[in-house]
This record gives structure tokens, sequence and C-alpha cells, in this order.
């Protein structure tokens, strides 16, 4: 089942996308997908009619992050991750190579070489050869009741064009004391593609809550930040109860 009270359908006619997080236009009002935000991508009569003297001096567009960018989108979205902005097409970590997801392939990496540092393992004694390291195994995910897991599929909703196989459902739980949301992401999709799926039940403005508050999924049962980068199936099991946490940014 799709969500048609979620976000809104670009009002470029020849276009008809409904998009989670539309962009509206400076100078007509009306709601556009990224790729017709632009005026001239919609060929905007508001903006043509509008007297040149009338308009003052242009505010400079805020750049993108990116180098290559050539966007012409007004706001930027700064990356809770590396504190750059970037404009609505590369707000993602994987769109614009962040630099945080060096850290993101091996969290525990620094933690392991702390300890190897501070800790380190006696060497074995003539009489003793050492024994081989046990292989590290990953942490098992929790496993969620069959029949839990049953009656959220019976009511979750997503984007049907998911296939069944690539479903993770959840109930994510809203801030401002809003209902819960029961819905299923894609397990392939990073966590960040979810956050843009239930953020819009919340009633607030992505682009005005961004500058002073930090968005994330927390898992309800482990108090565990989600990775915003991470494929949403490596990051959380299926079933797992999740919180949708917006914190002020410090400082």
């Amino acid at each position: 089942m799709e969500l048609p009270h979620v976000g809104k359908t670009c009002s470029n006619r020849a276009c008809g996308l409904h998009d989670f997080l539309p962009i509206a236009c400076p100078d007509c009002g009306l709601d556009f997908c990224r790729d017709h935000a632009l005026p001239d991508a919609h060929g905007c009569t508001a903006a043509v009619a509008r007297p040149a003297a009338a308009a003052g001096p242009v505010a400079e567009r805020p750049p993108c992050g990116v180098a290559a960018c050539r966007s012409d989108a007004r706001v930027t979205v700064p990356c809770a991750a590396c504190a750059q902005s970037f404009c609505p097409a590369h707000r993602h970590q994987d769109q614009h190579a962040c630099a945080a997801l060096a850290d993101v392939a091996d969290p525990q990496a620094k933690a392991r070489a702390l300890l190897a540092k501070n800790f380190p393992k006696p060497a074995p004694t003539p009489s003793t050869p050492p024994s081989a390291p046990a292989p590290a195994r990953p942490a098992p995910k929790k496993k969620i009741p069959l029949l839990e897991l049953m009656k959220l599929k019976q009511i979750a909703k997503g984007a049907p064009s998911i296939p069944a196989a690539q479903r993770s459902y959840h109930r994510v739980r809203l801030p401002d004391g809003k209902p819960d949301a029961v819905v299923y992401f894609s397990t392939v999709a990073p966590v960040g593609r979810a956050i843009d799926v239930v953020f819009p039940l919340t009633g607030r403005s992505w682009n005005e809550t961004v500058v002073a508050h930090q968005v994330a999924l927390v898992c309800e049962s482990s108090g565990e930040t989600l990775v915003s980068a991470l494929p949403l199936g490596e990051a959380v099991a299926s079933g797992e109860t999740l919180v949708l946490r917006i914190e002020p940014r410090a400082g």
C-alpha cells in the first residue's frame, strides 16, 4: 500500500511524481520534485513576470559541498556526520562521498586498536605453543516472535515497488505525541532513506528542522542509533520497534 497522505505530487503536469520531500518554488509557491524545483525547470511564469527592478539585489545562493555540483538550489542541508552543507540532491552521505563513511565501514576498528595498545597480550611461554585466535563472530540479531512479525505485516504500509523479499517491517514511534506508524522499508536501502519516509509524518519542515537539530532512527530495545549510511537490513532486524529521535545539535 502507498502513502498518498505523505509528501505531495509534483506540480509539473508532465511529471506527476509523488515526492516525499517536495520543494516549494520561491517564486510561484507551488510544490515540485527535485528535478523540477528550479523556476527554469518548470517554466515558472511568476519568475518571468517579476520586474527586475522590483526584485532588488539577488541573494547569493549557498554553495553545495560537492565541488562539481552546479545546482541552483536556494537552500542547503547540513550533514550531521561531516558538518558540511549540501544541496538537496547531495544531502545523503553516500551522495557526497562523506568522510565519515570510512568509520562506518568498521566502527569498532578504533576501539580494537586502543585496546591492543593499552592491553597487549602476554607473550606465550616456550613450553606452551601459541593457540590460534578464535574467529570473530558477528553479534546475532535479536529474533522477533513470529506472531508479532505477522501482525506487523498485516497492517504495515509502504511503497509497493519494494519486493516482498526485501521488506523490513517496523513500528516507528514519532515525536510530539504523534501516533505510531507501522511501515515497511527496503532492506537494501540506507537508513537515511527510511528517515525520509517517516519524517513527513511528524508534520515538521525538514529544512527548518535539520538546521538546528539532529534526526536519527534509534532501535528501542537496544538504544542503538542506526548509522544513516548503512543498509537498513544490516543495521536492524525486521520487526524491531524504532524511535524517530529529533534532538538539538550540541553547541
